[in-house]
């Protein structure tokens, strides 16, 4: 009944490669050890039983929440690619979990990730497995400073189960609003911060069970939505917080399911608008 309880997060940001200016450095929220710590993960991205499988369960939750979030602040329709003409960037994307699917989606997207390797991942699967994605959907190892500072902008950033691996959130949050103008979309997921997700995530996940790599979480990280909320002003207003909460279902193996919730005491998904681009 435990495995119900378990919390895995995943992704990866920055790409320490590029030389970074002035504005950038003032940014710069590389955590050096948090990407050498998921660069050794990076050959089992797209594993789907591997230590990135909580992530793949998660992930269509993530995926549908998105859509719907989109399609109600964007005034979109509900075609079979309802975010078309939309431009996303989706920062820490990994091998591309996510970029894959809101590619499917119809929007035009570009996933930049800390982890050269990974990006070469993604670049493969692009080649071959993905290969009807190749119209809309790109990958650049690089950092949101370094897309900034080249002055990109996009109608929708994700920044997915990132922000708890910065070392200064507030800077984070900086860059990325910088990647948007007034009525971007920055759609976020993260772990909050009590003693239930340190319970959840960290006792349990990774010393208990061992779902997940001793060390993968550091709770002092972690980020409640109310002070996610504060941080996001005064150029973002939070339209939307949900939870993700593991169900367990019927049948003869202890099995669950990831699903939407009212409950963001772990795992939660927050929405915001750029409310202001001065």
């Amino acid at each position: 009944r435990s495995l119900q309880f378990l919390y895995f997060i995943g992704g990866m940001f920055r790409c320490v490669r590029a030389p970074l200016s002035a504005r950038a450095r003032r940014w710069n929220t590389v955590d050096a050890e948090e990407i050498r710590k998921f660069a050794k993960l990076t050959p089992q991205w797209w594993d789907r039983e591997g230590p990135m499988k909580e992530l793949h369960r998660m992930n269509p939750v993530r995926i549908n929440w998105i859509r719907n979030t989109v399609v109600r602040e964007k005034g979109l329709g509900s075609a079979a690619e309802p975010l078309n003409g939309i431009t996303l960037l989706d920062v820490g994307c990994g091998a591309g979990i996510a970029s894959e699917p809101l590619a499917r989606l119809g929007a035009k997207v570009l996933g930049i990730d800390a982890n050269a390797d990974a990006i070469e991942v993604a670049k493969e699967r692009l080649k071959n497995e993905a290969s009807d994605l190749v119209d809309n959907l790109s990958y650049e190892c690089c950092t949101s400073e370094d897309l900034a500072n080249r002055g990109a902008k996009f109608d929708v950033v994700t920044a997915l189960e990132i922000i708890e691996h910065v070392s200064s959130p507030e800077s984070f949050i900086q860059s990325l609003s910088a990647l948007t103008t007034e009525g971007s979309m920055l759609l976020m997921s993260t772990i909050n911060k009590n003693l239930l997700s340190w319970t959840l995530g960290i006792a349990l996940a990774e010393h208990l069970a061992r779902m997940v790599p001793v060390g993968t979480h550091d709770w002092n990280k972690f980020i409640s939505p109310e002070d996610l909320t504060r941080k996001l002003r005064p150029d973002f207003i939070v339209s939307d917080i949900k939870g993700m909460t593991p169900v367990p279902q019927l049948s003869l193996c202890p099995q669950y399911e990831w699903t939407l919730s009212s409950d963001p005491s772990v795992n939660y998904l927050l929405a915001s608008i750029r409310v202001s681009s001065s």
